[in-house]
């Protein structure tokens, strides 16, 4: 193949990638929206999808098409190297301000990359009115007005483990078989069943 038709299908892929990061990045923002938002346009404990997928799995597929047009860009580097050494002496050619440039960009990129990993976020306190409440006993303890609260990428195990209920217990209530794998997420209940996710937190407050 020669060396332009490749840079061709490499810009074209690039592009392509480019265009459904913005787009899926809009449709997470203002299309799946969360929260609040989500509870005053459509009301309390609704789960949107498209095509199946909610949010969560939308961001999943963001984050993997991000990392194919990354390696896209590093493939389009390697094949343009030659050509950016050479404007890049052009432009700066004084040695100790072509280093300092370098590594400031070498470094900067590092950081927007990996700083994400080795950071915190910020916690704060927020009212809950606009979710279920329930008493929830667990064994000899009561912990009142426990929020109850079910999202389409939790799972079954997890539901259980929080809870304190047994992710048998929510399976014969929904009446789906026992052989679902308790480490899927909720929204294959939905894709696979019909199953709401209020369904879950009326069991959950039922048991209890």
């Amino acid at each position: 193949m020669k060396k332009s038709t490749l840079n061709f299908i490499i810009n074209a892929l690039m592009f392509i990638c480019m265009s459904a990061v913005v787009g899926i990045g809009f449709l997470i923002k203002y299309t799946l929206i969360s929260g609040k938002e989500r509870n005053v346009i459509y009301g309390k404990n609704v789960e949107l999808s498209l095509f199946g997928m909610d949010r969560h799995e939308w961001g999943y597929i963001h984050l993997v098409i991000a990392f194919v047009l990354l390696g896209l860009l590093v493939i389009h580097l390697f094949l343009h190297w030659k050509t950016i050494i050479s404007v890049y002496k052009r432009i700066t050619k004084q040695k100790l301000i072509s280093k300092l440039i370098t590594v400031s960009f070498i470094t900067i990129c590092t950081m927007i990359i990996f700083v994400p990993f080795f950071t915190n976020p910020t916690i704060t306190s927020t009212e809950h009115n606009d979710r279920r409440q329930a008493t929830i006993t667990v064994g000899d303890t009561e912990e009142s007005d426990a929020i109850i609260e079910i999202r389409g990428y939790m799972t079954l195990d997890e539901i259980s483990k929080k809870y304190k209920i047994p992710a048998e217990f929510i399976k014969s209530r929904l009446r789906i078989p026992t052989s679902f794998n308790n480490r899927k997420r909720l929204s294959s209940l939905r894709k696979e069943y019909g199953i709401k996710m209020d369904e879950i937190e009326k069991i959950i407050k039922d048991y209890h």
